[in-house]
């Protein structure tokens, strides 16, 4: 990785976005947010019982704005629209593949049957 996080995912010389690095940080992200409900205490085993069936985790985007700026794209247009949504899009389709794959993993973990991701 690069020593600003904040172009992790940006080619800044092509001004285009790494795919495949944002791909690999999505699946590491799939992961650890499963670490996270497999750690986390509930306040009532329901909760667990409901948390540990459905293992819903959240994976969204930061820095968007700043990629645009790098970019030279401006935020109110329809290539920061374009953008956005093939990001979005790329972002749903690994947390998906990833979830599938960790899903699929012989575990002992409770309900590790399938990961219902929630962007």
């Amino acid at each position: 990785m690069r020593g600003d996080p904040g172009m992790l995912f940006l080619d800044t010389i092509n001004r285009s976005i790494e795919w495949n690095l944002l791909g690999d940080v999505v699946s590491l992200a799939v992961r650890f947010l499963d670490d996270v409900i497999e750690m986390k205490p509930f306040p009532l085993l329901a909760i667990e019982d409901a948390t540990l069936k459905t293992r819903k985790i959240g994976l969204g985007m930061m820095g968007f704005a700043e990629m645009l700026i790098d970019m030279e794209i401006s935020y109110n247009s329809t290539d920061a629209l374009d953008i956005a949504e093939r990001v979005m899009s790329f972002i749903s389709i690994e947390t998906r593949e990833a979830s599938r794959k960790l899903g699929a993993e012989p575990s002992g973990r409770k309900g590790r049957g399938g990961h219902v991701p929630t962007l």
